[in-house]
């Protein structure tokens, strides 16, 4: 029988044919770490899959071609991540979180960036040349990103390729770090921390740049018990996106398309009154406990939303008065 192969790129067909491919994939990122790419043998592999070696050579050729398509790994997760709407959506600093929880979820992804990182500095031509172009495709729509941001005036002007590499090799070790103690570190943990030194780093008048001392914030917080918090971020659950109900409909509102919010209670109802940025003014219910969080002067701030009275929105430098709220 003749055989046939997915060549390294092409998308479409039978899906469980690409399912026992990726699976192929994966295993091998996570045993090329472990045990060293020059060490693991194809049996290896296949043997902890519980399939045969012919079925590994109906789509590799080798291991070298295998250890490639690894590579080619990395370009179909940031297709699939970049298509995200959190993602291709708001500012710079709101598409941090998004990309962060994506990541997250694949187990072997810290795996491919470490191998793709070793196989840069192989002497085989073919594989150096690939894995750094492998290592370019994920640096280059934060580097994207952060560009734009920094012609808006939204982000510090800093070497916006470095940075993308910096911002990479952080996420890399912060998960390296949270693995070894499950317990201590949630996945939300780690994505509030990058979002916070994220934005201490890069954001344009944040408190590396002197912005604390001037009094900018980007988020005003007033709580039902006249305590106010100026923050330089705001996440809903540990997300960038306030979650919320009109009758049966739920409801996602993206965070750079809100000007203002206040909150009430009533009935044993949490009931919140937005100003979109385009004047609207839309009236959602909440679940009272969704807990808000984000970075002020002093530490982190967290509380239910139940117990905020309101949340004002501004522009790096602008002081504006936070809407009243019934108490």
């Amino acid at each position: 029988m003749e055989k046939t192969k997915t060549g390294r790129g092409k998308r479409g067909g039978d899906p469980v044919v690409l399912d026992k491919r990726s699976r192929i994939i994966e295993r091998a990122i996570i045993m090329f770490n472990e045990i060293g790419y020059e060490r693991v043998r194809v049996s290896d592999i296949t043997d902890s899959l519980n399939i045969g070696k012919g079925t590994f050579y109906l789509y590799f050729e080798n291991k070298k071609d295998l250890l490639l398509h690894c590579f080619e790994r990395m370009g179909e997760l940031v297709l699939e991540l970049e298509s995200l709407v959190q993602v291709y959506e708001g500012s710079y600093f709101e598409k941090i979180g998004p990309r962060v929880e994506a990541v997250d979820r694949y187990d072997w992804f810290p795996g491919l960036i470490n191998l793709l990182r070793v196989s840069a500095m192989s002497p085989d031509e073919e594989i150096k040349v690939n894995a750094r172009e492998a290592y370019e495709t994920i640096a280059y729509p934060l580097k994207r990103d952060l560009e734009a941001a920094i012609s808006q005036g939204i982000a510090r002007d800093v070497d916006a390729e470095l940075a993308a590499f910096a911002f990479i090799g952080m996420a890399e070790n912060v998960y390296f770090r949270s693995r070894f103690d499950d317990a201590r570190y949630r996945p939300a943990d780690v994505v509030d921390f990058m979002i916070d030194a994220t934005t201490q780093w890069l954001a344009k008048g944040s408190s590396t740049n002197g912005g604390a001392a001037q009094g900018r914030y980007l988020v005003r917080l007033m709580a039902r018990d006249g305590n106010q918090f100026d923050l330089d971020s705001v996440r809903f659950d540990g997300e960038t996106h306030l979650r919320a109900s009109l009758g049966h409909a739920k409801i996602e509102v993206n965070r750079s398309r809100l000007a203002s919010l206040t909150v009430e209670l009533a009935d044993e109802q949490c009931l919140v009154t937005l100003v979109m940025t385009d004047g609207a003014t839309p009236r959602l219910s909440i679940d009272p406990n969704v807990a808000v969080s984000g970075e002020a002067a002093f530490g982190t701030v967290r509380i239910a939303i139940g117990d905020v009275a309101s949340l004002t929105f501004a522009a790096e430098g602008d002081q504006p008065v936070p809407p009243s709220a019934e108490r």
